[in-house]
């Protein structure tokens, strides 16, 4: 009886360690199991988190092979702030970011870069290409199929299909594999069945100040600032695109848009260079004058605004035939939140009686433009 005491009770032992390291088995198994399925949809599963919330950056941002950037800058402020923000790519082969926002392009080819919290979702799209003297940039594709099954390359051995990025500059919208081809020494700008074909476009934000409940100064006989920016800056639109230049505007009609949003659409807009148009004022009336502002500081976009600010300071003198105030510095919010060249043109002294009615006339706010031009 003893012994089958002894017996049972080693039994019991025996299936006790059995249930045990099963139990710790199926444990670490299932820990191993998740971790690898999280390993391989981290991305996945991030996202669906977010994705209803989603905003997406229209412009494509186009890299070169090795290149690296920041993208905080187009969503955040600071450094401190992008830390707060989850930073996920699509693609870790081509394009890698840090926790930062710091983007690296590894290899040829698309993806779609991610920051996200809870006031934040935003979407890049990237393109890595590779560079050369007779690439040409691919903007949209519209058209027939049975057409662009007959579109050849000629001369440049460059198929669309098989490479669609890799030797293909700037940014796209959508790319369709019914185009076969390229021809490089084709014109730059052209459309072959409807598949537009063109050169990189270069950007400018023109800014029209104040607007809607912010009058800006108002001169002696009630003429306000916000009237005459918004003419000049209209009429500098229509001048850019007409010679072919992609422009955007922070507004087109009398309506109020904050300081900090119009230069952060400057910068999602990936501008070249931004102009903000505005008139002076004074308490004394007689004063008059012409001046162009960059923001304080130094370095290589100070110094390509200056050079700017000089161009467009020179030509205001010279159509206006105003006195020279000078190219200046200051903190004004719209030079000081962009990253690209900036200026702010002060076109003369609203509260000069005589400067006022001139301000009133076609033909000023004609000068103003075809200077800023």
């Amino acid at each position: 009886m003893g012994n089958y005491k002894s017996l049972k009770s080693t039994y019991a032992k025996f299936f006790s360690l059995v249930l045990l390291f099963t139990f710790i088995f199926l444990t670490l198994f299932s820990n191993v199991t998740f971790s690898l399925e999280n390993n391989s949809s981290k991305f996945n599963n991030e996202l669906k988190k977010y994705e209803k919330y989603l905003e997406i950056n229209k412009e494509p941002i186009s890299l070169s092979k090795g290149d690296n950037t920041y993208l905080y800058k187009y969503v955040v402020s600071t450094k401190e702030d992008a830390k707060k923000l989850v930073w996920l790519s699509s693609n870790e082969d081509i394009v890698s970011v840090d926790s930062l926002g710091k983007i690296t392009s590894l290899e040829y080819g698309k993806a779609k870069i991610y920051a996200i919290d809870d006031s934040t979702k935003y979407v890049f799209e990237i393109y890595v290409e590779e560079v050369g003297n007779e690439s040409v940039s691919v903007k949209s594709y519209s058209g027939d199929e049975e057409e662009n099954e007959n579109i050849e390359n000629k001369n440049s051995g460059l198929e669309l299909n098989d490479e669609p990025l890799e030797k293909v500059k700037g940014g796209f919208s959508e790319f369709e594999e019914k185009i076969k081809s390229l021809d490089l020494n084709a014109p730059q700008s052209y459309i072959v069945n409807n598949a537009n074909f063109k050169d990189k476009e270069y950007k400018v934000f023109i800014d029209p100040g104040h607007g809607g409940s912010d009058p800006g100064a108002i001169g002696l006989n009630k003429l306000t600032e916000k009237e005459v920016t918004l003419a000049v800056g209209m009429k500098v639109k229509s001048k850019l695109e007409a010679q072919g230049i992609k422009v955007q505007i922070s507004r087109t009609t009398d309506v109020f848009v904050d300081l900090s949003p119009r230069a952060q659409i400057a910068n999602i807009f990936g501008a070249d260079a931004f102009v903000s148009i505005h008139n002076n004022s004074f308490g004394d009336r007689s004063v008059s004058g012409t001046e162009t502002y960059v923001y304080t500081g130094t370095g290589e976009r100070i110094n390509e605004s200056k050079k700017l600010a000089g161009l467009v300071q020179n030509n205001l003198l010279n159509n206006l035939g105003s006195k020279n105030r000078g190219v200046k510095s200051a903190d004004f919010a719209v030079v000081r939140q962009t990253y690209m060249p900036a200026i702010l043109a002060e076109l003369e002294f609203i509260s000069n009686p005589t400067v006022e009615e001139k301000m009133r006339t076609d033909k000023f706010r004609e000068d103003c433009a075809n200077a800023i031009v």
